[in-house]
């Protein structure tokens, strides 16, 4: 009888270490991922908004400004395209398409506007008065994305019938097809040097191809989550992207190799664009919010939260000064670059189209930074840029964002196992 006991009290003994092991580990994995995620948490900065458009009617997928910045395109679910006065908010035309609207695109001169969507079309309209100048078919599912060469010779279109498509934009001629994805194709961008093409899709793959020659050049695996957002760097040399798993990633183009992961989203990553001299990067998401990322370090410089359900498309303004979104409830707007203040925008804004250049921003999160010659943080490619404008960004404590909640979960049922125990250990050696 002495045996069994003794065995049933070693046995509750193993029993008990086991579980506390166990508990110890789920309140650390929880307390670690806190630490990480917190890491990139900002206090959302109050919304200056320039306009706010909510003509729309259901989803607005996509807004894409034309290359002067005069104009913003915005286009979704009700079928139509909006061309709106960047600098007052006014709808100037719009556009008539036959079907919800996933794409758009501007010519490099401004003259054309192309859109496409889920019948698989691809529409080329003349800016100047509103005209359809020709209908481009071959897609056998809807068309998600479209892009232009730098140089308006070709343009490229990506569909959900896993091809990526060459178009001669002069002409509206299929040119060539590339099909390597096996699942839908969902973003399409060609780099700024017209050298380069990057496709991502629902198989979490990211290819890249030579352009114009279609030529295969390697793939980027984007763990198991379907990348719907791409675009490059100004030079070239970087990838950014996001999908289905929250996250944002930098690539190394030249390197073909993951340089930095980036984690703030809670919900898929919707759209990535960088600012025009390459030190900055925003991103949106189903989560609601915008969020612009210092390139060199992947830092959290700013959050801002619009108040709207999900935010589908951002792009930065052509001269930096401005960032344009489109949500799922209709509404577009325009807001300024955060880290430039009204006046060095209205300044910005005041010179003739054909004068102005890209805005130089100091990307910091501290207040009271001073001007200096050089920019904290250069990105690849952005050395010549240099600092002309103060960041007059204010330091705010950062508090727990709402995506670590759940963690404390975890952190809590450790505490609470870990008490416990204790307390069984006290009471059993009372007893004995």
């Amino acid at each position: 009888m002495s045996f069994l006991k003794s065995s049933n009290q070693s046995f509750r003994h193993t029993l008990t270490r086991i579980f506390f092991e166990i508990w110890v580990c789920v309140g650390m994995v929880g307390l670690m991922s806190i630490l990480v995620e917190t890491t990139n948490a900002q206090e959302p900065t109050a919304m200056d908004w320039i306009w706010q458009l909510e003509d729309a009617q259901g989803e607005v997928n996509i807004v894409h400004f034309s290359p002067s910045g005069k104009f913003l395109a915005a286009a979704g679910a009700d079928h139509q395209i909006r061309l709106i006065d960047a600098a007052t908010g006014e709808i100037r035309k719009i556009f008539f398409e036959a079907n919800e609207i996933k794409a758009l695109a501007f010519s490099p001169n401004g003259l054309t506007l192309t859109s496409a969507g889920v019948d698989g079309k691809i529409r080329m309209w003349r800016v100047a008065d509103k005209s359809l100048i020709r209908t481009m078919e071959g897609h056998a599912g809807e068309v998600q994305a479209l892009d232009y060469s730098p140089d308006g010779r070709w343009l490229v279109s990506a569909s959900t019938d896993e091809t990526v498509r060459f178009w001669d934009a002069f002409t509206g001629d299929f040119v060539r097809m590339l099909d390597g994805h096996i699942e839908g194709a969902g973003s399409v961008r060609i780099s700024s040097t017209g050298k380069r093409i990057a496709t991502g899709s629902g198989d979490s793959a990211i290819r890249l191809w030579g352009f114009p020659d279609g030529k295969y050049q390697g793939i980027l695996i984007e763990e198991i989550v379907a990348v719907k957002a791409l675009d490059f760097s100004p030079d070239g040399t970087l990838l950014a992207s996001g999908g289905g798993d929250s996250k944002v990633k930098i690539w190394d183009i030249l390197e073909m190799q993951e340089l930095r992961e980036i984690w703030g989203h809670r919900e898929r990553v919707r759209s990535v664009h960088f600012s025009p001299d390459g030190l900055a990067l925003v991103s949106a998401g189903n989560d609601g919010t915008l969020r612009v990322w210092r390139v060199s370090d992947g830092q959290l410089i700013r959050l801002m939260e619009p108040g709207l359900d999900q935010i589908l498309s951002a792009r930065y303004s052509p001269d930096g000064t401005r960032i344009a979104f489109s949500s799922s409830s209709g509404v577009v707007g325009l807001i300024p670059n955060p880290f430039l203040s009204r006046e060095e925008i209205e300044m910005a804004m005041s010179q003739p189209i054909t004068e102005r250049k890209v805005a130089s921003v100091s990307y910091t999160r501290g207040s009271g930074a001073e001007k200096s010659d050089s920019v904290e943080g250069e990105s690849p490619g952005a050395s010549k840029v240099k600092e002309k404008i103060r960041d007059w960004a204010e330091e705010t404590e950062a508090p727990i964002p709402d995506f670590v909640i759940e963690n404390y979960v975890y952190v809590a049922l450790g505490i609470g196992i870990f008490i416990f125990l204790v307390l069984l250990l006290i009471l059993k050696r009372r007893k004995s």
